[in-house]
């Protein structure tokens, strides 16, 4: 399957971008079906799409999918018609494509192959057509929890096998063949799913059994001969099959055709945003207001009247032209903005998916949806958030049985809310389970040496330990979680983001975790220092004070020199040697910035103060690589570049290279 190489590019672009809103629009729409099996809109919807999809994907070349996406366009049809219910089964498949054809579009090297799709999709119209009818062949599909299991043992340098059993039309015990078929290969490997599951093996009804094992090494002709001699000691056996299964990410391939997708073109693709032409207009009309004032300056400065009485004019001129262009900053980062409900819509998938897998119910509910935040400070939540909800549905929020017995709804509720406040945004992930239990904690964070055993802690202090590296309370590893990585990459990317997380909760009664990011991140306020004529821009959120330490203030604790401030020894860090590999002042006072938070601070050795700015973050040119203690640069009033520090490493006392 390759792209038509006389697709014109911009065509191909703008079908990305469309297909991916299609896509998430098609996935979204599965969930309300799924929760309303007599949504007739929202079949139509789904139809709609499929056909949409099926017209495009045709357009620029992609056959496979065109194939793929009419074969979902005729069981919809069929749905809407009355003739097909779709089933549990039908869902879980019609939710994998989804999500196979959103990975081919945004990864560079994935592939697609309608031969996973086509046959599956059409199953449940042909049964009639069959003479065995009523025994259908039941779908295999992974969930995305089991696709991430699978990708993890692949990494491990484990084989996946699929085998498919065929049963003839009169086949008699299907389940006791299926169990000596599921013995037999389990001595070459651990079975990881079969179709149908152990629940409906004795129901009998079905033409085909599927499973999914994982090897250590490859199977050998002696293995596999001993798995084909099943069908001459089973006469209702009409076939057995298999293939190794060439896994990556989120999709099982076998692959015929190939697209391949430019990193240019994914990277093109994440960085669309789609602008409301009033936000248009507004731009186009502040350019508009821009030209006259310079026109004017212009007027101004060649009648030769700016001094005298010309200089009242110019200094309106002047003035004019700093409203103007106050009002284009804020319409320019207004079109950076987008609606937090993008974010949001990745989310009901991921609930739906875990739910199922711990047996869980669950309800959640969004609010603030239509707050606005910048797009880059958005893509840096998503993964904070994920860990944030995996963590609520597999601690917090309990099974049915459980709930009843304390007297709650068996359906728990899972709460996302946005709003604005000041120049920040806070969301909250709110459940109403267990809650967090603090005994539990500090007992676990004793074991771990995160904590003092007989140390007084308070609630907030033993709660905040959950933030640890490596810390976790689970008492086995699933995929889900137990590994103790997934609060500590919250509060390590909120801190990347000049934000924070805290956490209340009540035992019994649930938690909340409330996120408090910047709104953006493309201007910011800051302030200037020089070190060795060069200009550095420190972030004003990064900056507890400006001081001039004396040289008797200096002191060295293990070897490393300090300055006492206020009862609190605070690590000194000289920029001109970590930049210039400056000997350091002696006997001298000299300028420092104290950086940090209330938990780690450094002081930050320059030569002189400069005042404060408001600055545009741009980012390093990626032909210089990566920048120690560098974030990002910004070009000053007088055209020269600023570098703006990253204080992390100062705060992580890294020394310098």
């Amino acid at each position: 399957m390759a792209k038509d190489a006389n697709v014109d590019p911009e065509l191909y672009q703008v079908f990305l971008v469309e297909s991916l809103e299609l896509l998430e629009k098609f996935n979204n729409a599965l969930l309300d079906l799924e929760k309303n099996p007599e949504g007739v809109d929202t079949i139509n919807e789904l139809f709609r799409i499929a056909h949409t999809l099926k017209g495009t994907s045709g357009m620029v070349g992609l056959d496979d999918i065109k194939e793929s996406m009419h074969a979902a366009e005729d069981l919809m049809d069929a749905v809407r018609a009355g003739k097909h219910r779709l089933e549990p089964a039908e869902f879980d498949l019609l939710f994998s494509l989804c999500d196979a054809v959103t990975r081919f579009l945004n990864e560079p090297d994935s592939t697609f192959s309608k031969a996973d799709w086509v046959d599956q999709l059409r199953a449940p119209l042909s049964q009639g057509e069959k003479k065995d009818a009523g025994l259908p062949e039941p779908p295999l599909v992974l969930s995305e929890l089991e696709k991430e299991q699978v990708n993890l043992l692949q990494e491990q340098g484990k084989i996946i096998y699929g085998f498919e059993l065929i049963f003839m039309d009169e086949a008699p015990m299907r389940s006791v063949t299926a169990m000596v078929f599921t013995k037999t290969i389990a001595e070459y490997g651990e079975i990881f799913k079969t179709a149908p599951d152990k629940e409906d093996l004795l129901d009998e009804n079905y033409c085909k059994y599927k499973l999914v094992c994982v090897c250590q090494d490859e199977l050998t002709e002696d293995a596999l001969d001993k798995i084909k001699r099943i069908k001459a000691s089973n006469p209702g056996v009409s076939d057995i099959s298999w293939r190794r299964w060439a896994y990556r990410g989120n999709e099982i391939k076998t692959v015929q055709k190939e697209v391949k997708v430019t990193e240019k073109t994914e990277k093109q693709v994440a960085d669309t945003i789609r602008v409301d032409s009033e936000k248009l207009q507004k731009l186009l009309n502040t350019v508009g207001d821009l030209l006259s004032v310079r026109a004017s300056l212009e007027e101004t400065f060649e009648s030769g009247t700016i001094f005298g009485p010309g200089m009242n004019s110019l200094k309106l001129q002047m003035h004019q032209f700093n409203q103007t262009l106050s009002i284009l900053q804020t319409e320019v980062m207004q079109l950076r903005m987008v609606p937090i409900k993008q974010l949001f819509s990745r989310y009901p998938r991921i609930v739906r998916d875990l739910a199922h897998k711990n047996g869980k119910e669950v309800q959640l509910t969004f609010h603030g949806e239509d707050t606005e935040i910048d797009k880059k400070v958005m893509e840096s939540l998503v993964d904070p958030l994920t860990h944030i909800i995996r963590n609520a549905l597999d601690h917090g929020i309990e099974r049915p049985e459980q709930r009843k017995a304390c007297g709650k709804s068996p359906t728990g509720q899972l709460i996302l809310s946005a709003a604005q406040e000041g120049n920040n945004i806070v969301i909250e992930i709110e459940d109403d389970g267990a809650g967090i239990n603090p005994e539990k904690v500090l007992a676990k964070a004793i074991e771990r040496g995160v904590a003092q055993a007989g140390k007084d802690y308070s609630e907030a202090e033993i709660i905040d330990f959950i933030f640890a590296p490596g810390f976790s309370t689970a008492e086995k590893i699933t995929e889900i979680s137990g590994r103790g990585v997934g609060l500590d990459v919250v509060r390590t990317n909120l801190t990347m983001l000049n934000g924070s997380v805290t956490v209340t909760t009540e035992k019994g009664k649930g938690s909340v975790f409330r996120l408090v990011v910047p709104l953006t991140l493309a201007i910011i306020n800051a302030f200037l220092v020089k070190v060795d004529g060069q200009i550095f821009a420190i972030p004003a959120h990064d900056v507890s004070e400006n001081i001039v330490i004396k040289p008797e203030d200096v002191h060295r604790v293990e070897g490393l020199q300090v300055v006492r401030l206020r009862n609190e020894v605070i690590p000194i860090t000289d920029l001109g040697e970590r930049f210039y590999n400056r000997p350091p002042a002696i006997g001298q006072s000299q300028p420092v910035v104290i950086v940090g938070n209330a938990q780690r601070k450094a002081a930050v050795l320059v030569d002189e103060f400069l005042e404060p700015r408001e600055i545009m973050i741009k980012p390093v040119n990626p032909t210089l690589g990566t920048i120690k203690y560098v974030s990002g640069v910004t070009v000053l009033g007088n055209g020269q570049i600023g570098l703006i520090l990253d204080v992390m490493p100062f705060l992580n006392r890294e020394k310098a290279s």
